[in-house]
C-alpha cells in the first residue's frame, strides 16, 4: 500500500496542493503554495481582517455578505475570510486594497 503525500490547499490562491512542499504558521495555522512564499520566509496572507487576523481563501456554497462593500452574494462562493471574526472580503474589495 502506497502512502500519499497530504492534500492541503494553498490560503492565498485556493488550489489544492497533494505535495508536501508548504509554507506555514503554526501560530495562525496559515499555509501558502511555493508560487506565494519561499522556504524559510514568513508567509504573507493576502489581506487581513480588522483584527489582524490573516484572510484565508475560501470557496463555499452559501450565501454571504461583503464586508468591505457590503454586497451580499448568493452564488459566487470565492471569498477571503477570517473565521475568527465572522469578516468576509469579496475579491473586488481585495483588489481595490492591493490599489491603495
Amino acid at each position: 500500500m502506497a502512502i500519499s503525500a497530504p492534500t492541503w490547499w494553498c490560503d492565498v490562491c485556493g488550489k489544492n496542493n497533494p505535495t508536501s512542499e508548504s509554507c506555514c504558521c503554526n501560530i495562525c495555522n496559515f499555509s501558502a503554495c511555493p508560487a506565494h512564499c519561499s522556504p524559510g520566509q514568513k508567509c504573507k496572507p493576502v489581506s487581513y481582517c480588522r483584527n489582524r487576523h490573516p484572510l484565508y481563501n475560501l470557496v463555499s456554497s452559501c450565501s454571504w455578505t461583503c464586508d468591505g462593500c457590503r454586497i451580499p452574494y448568493f452564488d459566487d462562493g470565492r471569498r477571503f475570510r477570517c473565521k475568527n471574526c465572522d469578516y468576509d472580503k469579496c475579491l473586488k474589495c481585495l483588489s481595490l486594497e492591493c490599489i491603495e
